[in-house]
């Protein structure tokens, strides 16, 4: 692959991007929705037109098994019924990896199915851990493909340990909008 010369400083990059977003204060964010299981905020992106959201809830369950369905693996497979298939392309170190991956197409194939490569890194964080993405070069071997070239900002979850309550992880994902398609190269 190509345009990855130090997986590591890339994937310290990403992970201090994304633990700058998780650290932004409380008085920044409007709530948007609020449910008894989740509440999304928003705040005025200041990397690109539109809003940067967050979405944080509790999971009833140990770390270790919910980010095994939600980083790249046969369990994300299990449960994502828009991913048809997931290929891991280059494995850098433990938990570090570029993944290929399809989605089915949605509404009755109006949004057609489509083909994604990403980078994907999982490390601990604040006892908990921290699993996360960004959209991967097009170029394989020195060729360009025929992947969809869609702009797409950094995806995270983070999960925490809740005070005092075993089992409970607290969920915090930082959404970007403003995310554009540039089409099939």
């Amino acid at each position: 692959m190509e345009g990855l010369p130090d997986a590591a400083a890339f994937a310290t990059k990403l992970k201090n991007t994304l633990i700058q977003y998780h650290s932004i204060e409380d008085d920044k964010w409007r709530v948007v929705k609020k449910t008894k299981d989740v509440t999304i905020w928003r705040k005025p992106s200041e990397e690109f037109n539109g809003h940067l959201f967050k979405a944080q809830g509790v999971i009833d369950d140990v770390v270790n098994s919910v980010i095994d369905h939600i980083r790249p693996g046969p369990c994300r497979l299990d449960w994502d019924s828009l991913m048809t298939s997931l290929d891991i392309l280059e494995h850098f170190e433990e938990n570090c990896c570029v993944m290929r991956y399809t989605t089915a197409g949605q509404l009755l194939n109006i949004i057609s199915p489509r083909e994604f490569v990403d980078f994907s890194y999982t490390v601990g964080y604040k006892e908990g851990l921290l699993s996360c993405g960004t959209k991967y070069s097009r170029k394989l071997n020195g060729k360009e493909t025929g992947w969809c070239n869609i702009l797409k900002f950094y995806e995270a979850n983070f999960f925490c340990p809740e005070k005092g309550v075993l089992r409970h992880q607290e969920m915090f994902s930082p959404i970007l909008s403003g995310a554009s398609g540039a089409g099939v190269a």
